[in-house]
């Protein structure tokens, strides 16, 4: 899968980095994003990936789900089972399939 095109990656690293100074974080914090998004690099600004940017925000206490679970049927799944027990699940116990009838199209924010 390919991250969403209308994303600037620079922007994105660069409100990260100033939330991170600005803001107090208490405990763990989950990033809800495909992997191939914070695997790319920002460019001259940081000269590092987006997932290093994020993992200054709570120094250890990220946590990516989506590295775990290979396609939205999956991720869909996930967070459903999330809502559902009202607590994280271990994204690993999310098996092959995952949730029928969700596409690719759904992961934007744009489709809520």
């Amino acid at each position: 899968m390919n991250p969403p095109t209308d994303v600037d990656i620079v922007d994105l690293a660069k409100s990260v980095d100033v939330d991170r100074r600005t803001l107090e974080w208490n405990g763990d914090v989950w990033v809800l994003a495909d992997p191939s998004l914070l695997n790319q690099d920002t460019n001259d600004m940081f000269r590092r990936t987006l997932r290093v940017v994020t993992d200054r925000l709570t120094e250890g206490g990220t946590h990516y789900p989506y590295d775990h679970l290979e396609n939205s049927g999956q991720r869909a799944e996930w967070i459903e089972r999330c809502l559902e027990s009202g607590e994280i699940v271990d994204p690993r116990s999310i098996r092959a399939g995952g949730r029928k009838g969700v596409t690719d199209d759904q992961r934007g924010l744009d489709s809520f």
